[in-house]
């Protein structure tokens, strides 16, 4: 009968995981900013990509520059979307995009076409 319980007991400690001092910590994940209040966290900060800027402001504008240009535009949230048109611009984006926004830390990822097409990450400001 002790066979049995020492058996036992060591097919649950087996069971059991382990934590290993020397994993590495676990990776933060990105989360969606599908909201106004969502997007508190971004509003007013300078979001950088290589030399190109944007700052989006909570009375629904943005602004920066982007490839020489200057960018400027009004956005909304549908959806969950970040929605953005573009004034005066005759780049190769469309003018209205509907993009998926996801935040971790200091970066913010977006993915055009509401999820489905290419992706940018730009690094906020500190």
């Amino acid at each position: 009968m002790r066979y049995i319980a020492l058996i036992a007991a060591l097919g649950l400690a087996a069971c059991t995981p382990e934590t290993n001092p020397t994993d590495p910590a676990p990776v933060a994940s990105f989360r969606q900013l599908a909201s106004v209040s969502d997007m508190e966290a971004i509003l007013g900060k300078t979001m950088r990509i290589d030399s190109n800027m944007v700052v989006i402001s909570s009375d629904g504008t943005f602004a920066g520059n982007f490839g020489g240009a200057v960018l400027e535009g009004t956005w909304e949230m549908q959806d969950g979307f970040w929605c953005r048109t573009l004034l005066d611009y005759s780049g190769p984006a469309p003018t209205t995009d509907c993009q998926l926004f996801e935040l971790k830390g200091r970066e913010l990822r977006g993915t055009r076409d509401r999820g489905n097409g290419s992706q940018f990450t730009y690094t906020i400001d500190a």
